[in-house]
C-alpha cells in the first residue's frame, strides 16, 4: 500500500521538473520477493518495507531525504552467502541520512551490528561495526574452495570520512585463527 505524491511537471506538460520532488505519507510492502525485482543481483530474500511521511527530490534522494523507513529481509542469499534475517531503519532530516539499527543474523545464529551515517552539507559518512566471536566457517568465501581461514573475529570498527578518503578506527581481534592447515 502506498499514499504517495511525485512531481514530474512545473506547471505545464511541456516543462519538467528536474528535481522530481516526491512525498510518501506512508509506504507499505510485504513479502516482495527482491530476486524476482532484480534478479541481475544475485540476491535472494524477502522484503517488508514500512515507511512514513518519506519526502526528497528525485534527483538527489540521499541529499534531499526526510523521513522515516523500517527494511526487514529473511532468508536472505548473496551469491554463496546466507542469513537468517536483516534489519535496518533508514531515516533522514535536514542535516543527516542514516542507516542505524542494522542487524544480521547469519545462518548460526551470530550477529553483525552496524550503522551508517551522511552529512548531507560535505558528504561526510560516520559508520560501525561490530561482530563478536564470528567465525570464519560462517561465510561460504572462507569455507570449501574458498580462503581456508578457520577461527574466530571480532570488531568493533568506526569509520569516518569521505568515500574517497575513508578512516577507520578501532579493534580487530582473532581467536582460535589458522590457515589452511596451520592452526
Amino acid at each position: 500500500a502506498m499514499d504517495a505524491h511525485l512531481q514530474l511537471w512545473k506547471g505545464r506538460l511541456t516543462s519538467l521538473d528536474p528535481r522530481m520532488p516526491f512525498r510518501i505519507r506512508r509506504l507499505t510492502v510485504r513479502n516482495l520477493a527482491l530476486h524476482r525485482l532484480m534478479p541481475s543481483w544475485n540476491v535472494t530474500s524477502t522484503l517488508t518495507l514500512d515507511g512514513r511521511n518519506l519526502s526528497g527530490d528525485g534527483r538527489d534522494p540521499l541529499g534531499t531525504l526526510r523521513g522515516e523507513a523500517v527494511l526487514r529481509g529473511a532468508d536472505i542469499r548473496i551469491g554463496p552467502e546466507q542469513a537468517q534475517s536483516f534489519k535496518a531503519r533508514l531515516r533522514g532530516n535536514e542535516r543527516t541520512v542514516s542507516l542505524d539499527q542494522v542487524s544480521i543474523v547469519l545462518s548460526g545464529g551470530h550477529r553483525i551490528d552496524a550503522s551508517l551515517s551522511m552529512n548531507k552539507a560535505n558528504r561526510r559518512l560516520q559508520g560501525k561495526l561490530r561482530t563478536d566471536g564470528l567465525p570464519f566457517d560462517t561465510f561460504a568465501t572462507f569455507g570449501e574452495g574458498g580462503l581456508p581461514l578457520k577461527g574466530r573475529i571480532s570488531t568493533n570498527l568506526h569509520a569516518e570520512g569521505t568515500m574517497a578518503k575513508p578512516t577507520i578506527i578501532g579493534s580487530l581481534r582473532l581467536d582460535d585463527f589458522g590457515f589452511g592447515n596451520v592452526a
